[in-house]
């Protein structure tokens, strides 16, 4: 298994299109006075069809009626609804159904976990593939595409960073079960008595898997926020 984090410039050739496909969704014009959009998080569903969550500032408050009152809308290229957070703040969900980058990612056999915006032009993905040879097709395919793209960093996984079965199956039951809340709703105990196992025993297994959950999260900059 093999994990990529990369950088990808949603600019065909280095120019910036008529707005950013998500955008053409939204009940009003992104580039509107006194508006600012903001792309929050993006999603890719099946079939080259993007999710995205934009965040819509209304400064003076020109847009409510626009805004404020449009709850769901569909058409042939997607659909989008709106809902108010705050005095002149707004969140959207789009979901495009004609996103290049969702068509490229859906027929490249590689994984998506993760991807946050910079900017209306940056956005991060964090990609899992089968080996190497898939993540340098899904570059290569990009790039013929005009997209420009950097690998940030890159690994391979084997075995060892794998969760066992039983390491899976102990720590999902005592995530499910409250081991981890405050305070807990299971302990050791419980847990040793479930799988009957001996408590070291099971407290063995859970830091195994812990350490490695962390590792993969540290690796994988999971932890990072981006600006």
């Amino acid at each position: 298994m093999h994990y990529v984090k990369m950088m990808i410039d949603r600019r065909i050739n280095g120019v910036t299109p008529d707005g950013h496909p998500c955008h053409q969704l939204l009940p009003i014009s992104y580039d509107s006075p006194g508006l600012t959009v903001k792309i929050v998080q993006c999603s890719f569903l099946s079939e080259g069809a993007g999710c995205s969550i934009i965040k819509l500032t209304d400064t003076d408050g020109e847009y409510e009626d626009a805004l404020h009152n449009y709850s769901n809308h569909t058409d042939i290229k997607g659909e989008c609804s709106v809902i108010k957070i705050s005095r002149n703040r707004y969140l959207a969900t789009v979901m495009n159904n004609n996103c290049e980058l969702a068509q490229i990612l859906s027929r490249s056999g590689c994984f998506l976990t993760s991807a946050i915006p910079s900017d209306d032009n940056l956005i991060y993905w964090d990609v899992f593939a089968p080996n190497n040879r898939y993540i340098t097709n899904l570059i290569e395919t990009m790039r013929e595409h005009g997209y420009g793209v950097t690998r940030l960093s890159s690994k391979e996984y084997d075995e060892e960073n794998v969760l066992t079965k039983r390491q899976e199956e102990i720590i999902r039951y005592a995530f499910d079960n409250g081991y981890y809340e405050v305070p807990k709703k299971i302990n050791l105990d419980d847990i040793a008595e479930k799988f009957d196992i001996s408590k070291s025993t099971a407290s063995v297994i859970i830091r195994d898997a812990e350490k490695k959950l962390i590792t993969l999260c540290l690796q994988t900059d999971m932890f990072t926020e981006k600006e």
